[in-house]
């Protein structure tokens, strides 16, 4: 028997932590057959996969690829199984509107880590634990089958055409322009892709592209700046951590710290002073 516990879900994905009960004995199907595209980050625990006539050894730093329809088989050795996978879902209609995109993701279904999946990892499972808004988890999704699709042979991205860059340009300024004219709203990838009239796979890689920061990221750095401007002004620091759209006081404070190397209360008394 599997668990899966669901620990956020939006309109692009879905995350989930995959285990097994650990008060009954576990059983190997003969076959399973992977029901929806899966990206698992095992984190801990030993097992076996078979697909076809390639088999592979998963363990702590490796990462199992799941395709839709994929028949395969596991094989544990322990009677209870000890392995837990931090699991990846990207939504039905995302995978439909990048299909051809993807293709180089689903040829193998085992890879090992590398430093920056490692990484994206880790702060995938960070961001699950708090409260996260769902643009800060659907940004590192992307940036997980980004880092994928050129880990696993996706050939180099070629230079935009003039007229490609222009459309392209013209979409991110817009996008730019409601990040920093709308910096309190709840922004969502999907919100922000459909602004820009594409997919949100293909929004996130363009934008990060071209501005050189994912989209939450740029929004954070926004809603930074406006809070620098709010606290010059004589504003209290949790007035202008709600101000500017963050919902979490800590939240805001260490933001605000690795920014600007100061805490907003610090930087309130030197400019004071």
């Amino acid at each position: 028997m599997n668990h899966q516990d669901v620990l956020r879900e939006t309109s692009v994905l879905r995350l989930a932590r995959f285990s097994h009960p650990q008060d009954q004995p576990h059983h190997d199907p003969r076959e399973e057959t992977s029901p929806e595209y899966s990206i698992n980050f095992v984190e801990s625990g030993t097992f076996d996969v078979q697909a076809g006539r390639q088999s592979w050894r998963l363990y702590p730093g490796m990462v199992f690829l799941a395709r839709k329809g994929l028949a395969f088989r596991c094989h544990h050795d322990e009677e209870i199984p000890r392995d837990i996978c931090l699991s990846l879902m990207p939504a039905a209609s995302l995978v439909a509107q990048n299909g051809d995109n993807w293709k180089a993701i689903w040829k193998t279904c085992a890879v090992r880590s590398t430093n920056r999946l490692a990484y994206l990892h880790l702060r995938l499972s960070r961001v699950v634990r708090s409260d996260a808004p769902s643009l800060a988890v659907e940004t590192l999704a992307t940036e997980v089958l980004a880092e994928l699709d050129v880990l696993l042979g996706s050939e180099s991205r070629k230079p935009y055409r003039a007229q490609q860059l222009a459309w392209y340009t013209d979409r991110v300024e817009a996008v730019r322009s409601l990040l920093e004219t709308r910096f309190t709203d709840s922004h969502s990838l999907g919100s922000l892709a459909g602004a820009a009239g594409m997919s949100p796979f293909h929004f996130a890689r363009v934008f990060r592209e071209l501005t050189g920061k994912p989209p939450h990221r740029y929004l954070v750095e926004v809603r930074l700046t406006h809070a620098l401007q709010l606290l010059r002004r004589g504003a209290s620091v949790t007035e202008t951590c709600f101000a500017v759209g963050f919902s979490n006081l800590s939240h805001f404070i260490r933001l605000f710290r690795r920014r600007f190397g100061t805490s907003p209360s610090g930087f309130t008394r030197r400019h004071a002073s």
